[in-house]
């Protein structure tokens, strides 16, 4: 536990105590890289924590590097044949797996790889990169552990952001495309296109959350999410549909888009408005609309993933915009804070405790490494495979 406290700490520290302007200016810019490279390394570095999914890609990537070593043709390795529709995870595994055998150098590898494009991501289209960072660092940062394909997803479609604003479709479509052969889900970002550069006043926008709840309840998205969601994971998908009529409505997702609608309408008209700014609020609004059409589905915030750029951005705006109202500041630090270790919480034995891969020793109590191990010498030497 200490360790992510203190991760927190050094991730919030320079968020708050830089200034908005010193940040917009890129001052003290190499603070934020160290924040960066630290938030990086204690992902990278990690022991098999976040759940059972890490098993299952790391034994895909571990079959398909043993078969690339033993002169497999590519595409009758592991990593193609269980990402049928999915070919670019597949050949990602197949290109690092012809640079190391080992899982634990595959996560690393996997995690530098997401947190530069991030970074890149954040500097191109937030002014105040700390602030953003620190609301990723938040909300996200314990899913880049586990759920790689989608993480991966996100990053690669937030290229095409510019080619949304400058409308060129075909450079759009095929960013898109080549996100959703990481994760096929990244297709719902494809209706971005057609709202990045349109300025909705308020009052259509409460009438488009108000339909999309609406809609949410219906059996539309029941079957978008038999559609949408076998991208996540088809039995899930199909067992996240068929028991939403018998779980009822997802509170949480309702709480967390009213949050939201929160602090983006009471400034509104105080946001920036610029193309780029007018992007970012267009894609805050199609994160609380998929929250509020998948209200019913386990699964339906994992599809919000690939817009959370937007309130990030609109969080780290608003940070200066109401730089003199403590009461407000507060409010979105205790939020963010309560939402960071709400997870650390939940997650427990998943997270708890920390480990690096330079631990030969097993976590004790970790039921998921005694269920999903699938290579017990990893138990004696992690590196066994450099």
């Amino acid at each position: 536990m200490l360790i992510y406290i203190l991760l927190f700490i050094t991730v919030a520290l320079p968020a708050f105590l830089i200034s908005p302007q010193n940040q917009e200016k890129r001052k003290n810019i190499i603070t934020f890289y160290a924040v960066v490279v630290c938030a990086t390394l204690t992902c990278g570095l990690r022991d098999m924590l976040g759940g059972y999914d890490s098993y299952i890609y790391g034994d895909i990537f571990d079959s398909t590097a043993e078969q690339l070593r033993n002169g497999q043709d590519y595409f009758f390795t592991t990593a193609w044949i269980q990402n049928k529709n999915e070919e670019g995870y597949g050949l990602y595994n197949i290109l690092i797996g012809n640079i190391t055998r080992n899982r634990y150098i595959y996560f690393l590898i996997t995690a530098i790889i997401y947190y530069i494009v991030l970074t890149r991501h954040i500097i191109k289209y937030c002014r105040y990169p700390y602030l953003c960072f620190f609301f990723f660092f938040c909300l996200y940062y314990f899913f880049t552990f586990t759920y790689l394909r989608q993480m991966l997803a996100t990053i690669i479609v937030w290229f095409s952001i510019p080619y949304a604003i400058r409308r060129k479709p075909i450079h759009f479509f095929i960013i898109v495309t080549l996100a959703a052969t990481f994760h096929n889900s990244a297709v719902l970002f494809s209706f971005f296109y057609f709202i990045s550069n349109k300025q909705f006043s308020q009052t259509q926008l409460y009438k488009i959350y108000a339909l999309s709840l609406l809609i949410g309840f219906t059996s539309i998205g029941t079957f978008l999410m038999n559609t949408v969601g076998v991208a996540i994971n088809e039995q899930k998908a199909e067992l996240s549909a068929n028991a939403a009529e018998q779980q009822g409505v997802r509170f949480d997702y309702i709480i967390e888009a009213i949050f939201f609608i929160y602090l983006i309408h009471r400034s509104y008209y105080r946001l920036p408005n610029d193309k780029v700014s007018l992007a970012m609020k267009n894609i805050f609004f199609s994160f609380i609309f998929v929250l509020l059409f998948f209200v019913r589905f386990s699964d339906g915030g994992r599809l919000s993933w690939y817009f959370v750029i937007g309130p990030a951005w609109a969080c780290s705006e608003l940070w200066q915009i109401y730089r003199h109202s403590t009461k407000f500041r507060m409010l979105i630090f205790g939020i963010l804070s309560i939402l960071y270790f709400r997870i650390v919480n939940a997650w427990g034995i998943l997270l708890i405790p920390y480990q690096t891969f330079f631990h030969n020793e097993n976590r004790k109590g970790d039921y998921i490494w005694e269920k999903y191990e699938y290579d017990h010498r990893y138990d004696d030497n992690k590196l066994y495979k450099l």
